[in-house]
């Protein structure tokens, strides 16, 4: 007699679990994610900076971020996918800049672009 009340208390708690909501539309679906530790610099190797890319899957998107301590994280924004190839747009201290990422299995290398300043990005996966 005991044990019908629990099991019907326990299958009004527990139940199935709850569907995942669906990515919202404009969402890319992470192929990879993880951390990079890159360094950015100018083409003329000057003002070199240590970077670390993030990539997430938060939600079931992809959601990509550069780190640095003197600066504080940026959002790559607009993300496309492209094979290996990652673009977008991050916010610069004099505006918008596109970002141009390629993958290797272990590297990232690519390019920073906000109108005549430009920075090579190199690095290597972390985790």
């Amino acid at each position: 007699m005991f044990a019908a009340p629990v099991i019907a208390a326990l299958s009004l708690l527990g139940g199935a679990p709850s569907p995942r909501p669906a990515a919202p539309a404009g969402c890319i679906t992470p192929a990879q994610t993880g951390t990079y530790r890159v360094v950015a610099m100018k083409p003329d190797s000057s003002s070199a900076r240590q970077v670390m890319l993030v990539l997430e899957n938060i939600d079931g998107c992809l959601e990509a971020s550069l780190i640095t301590d003197d600066r504080g994280p940026a959002v790559i924004n607009h993300v496309v996918i492209d094979g290996d190839t990652l673009r977008g747009s991050v916010r610069t201290q004099s505006g918008n800049g596109t970002v141009e990422l390629r993958f290797t299995p272990t590297a990232v290398t690519g390019s920073i672009v906000d109108g005549r300043q430009q920075w090579r990005i190199t690095g290597r996966r972390t985790s």
